[in-house]
């Protein structure tokens, strides 16, 4: 009876943690500007563009209608702009080999996901890995 419970509770954790990254981040009537990088599997490269999405509630069906658009393409998101715009002020670190890691802040435009924030510092600084280490609204 407790190994049941214990597997109904890792499986509701589970759920709840998928919903997580799932969940909308704007409205699902309103056109959004999606500024995302795209690049080929085997490139080297990111390209950075814009499109308009309407119904990509999450940033998760924002990557899938651009991949529909994009087909055989890696790409990630940097920013949603519904109208208005969001400054955010990160805390982050970076690293070129892993070790050794430098701090520093930015502010960043309509970053409304973590991922976001470090897509965008990753566009900053690239060929590097990003940790956040906080964020405030500004």
């Amino acid at each position: 009876m407790k190994g049941l419970t214990v597997m109904m509770l890792a499986a509701f954790l589970a759920g709840v943690s998928l919903a997580y990254d799932e969940r909308p981040i704007v409205p699902a009537d309103a056109a959004v500007q999606v500024r995302f990088q795209l690049k080929s599997p085997n490139g080297r490269s990111w390209s950075t563009a814009t499109a308009v999405l309407k119904g990509s509630v999450s940033e998760s069906m924002m990557v899938n209608e651009l991949s529909r658009r994009y087909p055989n393409r890696d790409i990630r998101i940097l920013a949603a702009d519904c109208g208005k715009d969001i400054s955010t002020q990160v805390r982050y670190q970076i690293s070129r080999d892993g070790k050794s890691w430098t701090g520093g802040t930015a502010v960043l435009t309509n970053a409304l996901t973590e991922s976001m924030m470090r897509n965008q510092l990753m566009q900053r600084f690239p060929n590097t890995q990003v940790r956040i280490l906080s964020v405030a609204g500004k």
